[in-house]
């Protein structure tokens, strides 16, 4: 259990692997991305990563979908102010645990969500094919 000002963060069990809630990006770290969303959805967005397949052994995305099928933001990148929808998640395969973040796909080239996850969100009607292509590109895509 890790504490962190006003609020605690355990690991969940979920199925046969552990997810551990990263106190870096709800801590106004100006380093970090930040979650605008609270712990309960972020576990949500987590599962629903494994659930639908949108991910692999060491990385998976996620999304935050709303009761009426809609997209949301989940997340902020702080200093640039950009509001984001799209969630990294990682594994650390030596402590068999994963945590999630808010991912920051118009800087970092690795925060970009796979080709087949893009192609399964667009098939899905989650995304349009213009914001995968924006997306890909790494530029700015509102939902």
């Amino acid at each position: 259990m890790v504490n962190v000002s006003s609020f605690t963060l355990d690991t969940i069990r979920y199925g046969n692997v552990t997810y551990l809630p990263n106190p870096q990006h709800r801590d106004g770290n100006p380093n970090k991305s930040q979650w605008l969303i609270d712990i309960n959805h972020e576990i949500y967005v987590f599962k629903c990563m494994d659930y639908y397949c949108w991910g692999g052994d060491e990385n998976g995305w996620g999304l935050f979908i709303n009761g009426n099928d809609s997209l949301n933001y989940l997340g902020v990148i702080p200093g640039r102010n950009i509001e984001v929808f799209i969630a990294k998640f990682v594994t650390d395969k030596n402590h068999n645990t994963w945590h999630g973040y808010p991912a920051d796909y118009q800087l970092k080239a690795q925060d970009i969500p796979a080709g087949p996850i893009l192609l399964k969100w667009e098939k899905e009607n989650l995304i349009t094919k213009a914001k995968m292509r924006k997306i890909m590109r790494q530029q700015p895509c509102k939902i």
